[in-house]
């Protein structure tokens, strides 16, 4: 989608491409740290670090879009970029704080 689309300039389809590779490899380690502890038993550190990683790629797609931020000419696109991340973190944080509060 992001490869062939002529719309985008090379700078946007390069950090589309990053951030679905990210989002994949997100999706992969969350899989990974949901189903290890519930079929195998693990001694606690590891079981830590295997609940860290899948936010490893989310920190790497804030890298990416702030990378992007920073070579992006267009004000305007960077607004949004910069409004859309905003809002995606937020929602996801206050997500996050109800769930922990209700579980």
């Amino acid at each position: 989608m992001f490869a062939r689309n002529e719309h985008l300039s090379p700078l946007q389809r390069r950090s589309g491409l990053l951030l679905a590779g990210a989002l994949l490899l997100t999706m992969l380690l969350f899989f990974i740290a949901h189903d290890i502890p519930a079929h195998f038993t693990i001694s606690r550190p590891l079981l830590h670090l295997l609940q860290i990683l899948p936010a490893i790629p989310v920190a790497t797609m804030v890298y990416i879009v702030g990378q992007y931020l920073a070579r992006e000419t267009d004000e305007f696109i960077r607004m949004i970029v910069t409004r859309s991340l905003l809002w995606g973190l937020g929602v996801t944080m206050v997500a996050n704080i109800v769930l922990s509060v209700l579980f």
